[in-house]
């Protein structure tokens, strides 16, 4: 026995390690909170080392954790986490906070397979905005959007990633594409009107196949999707937009009689 951890508010404990065996991350929850300070129950995230370490993951912002992910490293440790736009933080194995991402639409990250990228994203009823991050420059690489992405993977060189659309999560509009880390589209593949998609996944290699990509800013010429962009201009009711115009809005009258 190297440690005991009691945890007196926990309905459920889900249990995280680290690659190499030698952390854990214990996420507990609650699902009513008893206080009724918030609609998610209670949540909370502790860290703990084979050694003997142990400690709380500290949260600066109230609200629901979204995602925990170690990163292949095992040194570090990704969470995303509060009320919308929610903070995403890289930890050490002291549960000191290394880097801030600051806030957005988040609710997902992703490490390649080699720890120096990582993907933060929304999905689900988020926009689909995807943040790739070189960890060691501490830098943001690109910020693209993949709307209505149902699954998200990296390439096992660690250099590309797939998104696809796929049933039964949603049954129109399936289909996957392949990106550079740059933020580059190099394939596309659009299942036909009235076709499902079930999954995709990447063919497995060794560990050892692929060494680090060393990452850099150039951009590698990519392909222009075929699917319509949607539109960035905000709504406007018709009777604003008849004002913007200089038109007079038209009265509609209606009349009942008995």
């Amino acid at each position: 026995q190297l440690l005991v951890k009691v945890f007196f508010q926990a309905d459920r404990v889900d249990l995280l390690w680290n690659k190499r065996g030698s952390g854990i991350l214990l996420f507990t929850s609650t699902e009513v909170d008893k206080s009724g300070a918030s609609y998610y129950g209670n949540q909370a995230l502790h860290f703990m080392a084979t050694k003997g370490d142990s400690c709380s993951v500290p949260l600066s912002k109230e609200g629901p954790v979204h995602c925990v992910k170690w990163s292949p490293k095992a040194t570090e440790f990704v969470v995303v986490y509060g009320f919308m736009p929610s903070k995403a933080a890289l930890y050490n194995l002291k549960c000191d906070v290394i880097f801030d991402f600051g806030e957005g639409p988040r609710n997902c990250a992703y490490f390649n397979s080699f720890g120096n990228l990582l993907a933060l994203a929304g999905f689900g009823n988020l926009p689909g905005n995807v943040e790739i991050w070189d960890t060691k420059k501490r830098e943001i690489v690109t910020n693209i959007k993949c709307p209505d992405t149902t699954y998200f993977e990296w390439n096992p060189n660690g250099m590309y990633f797939a998104t696809a659309t796929t049933a039964p999560r949603l049954r129109i509009g399936n289909g996957f594409k392949v990106y550079h880390y740059s933020g580059s589209l190099v394939h596309e593949t659009i299942w036909p009107q009235g076709q499902e998609l079930l999954g995709i996944e990447w063919q497995k290699y060794p560990e050892n196949q692929f060494a680090e990509p060393v990452i850099t800013k150039i951009k590698p010429e990519g392909i222009k999707s075929s699917l319509p962009v949607a539109s960035k201009k905000a709504y406007t009711p018709p009777h604003l937009r008849m004002i913007k115009e200089g038109k007079k809005p038209r009265a509609i009258y209606a009349a009942f009689t008995s």
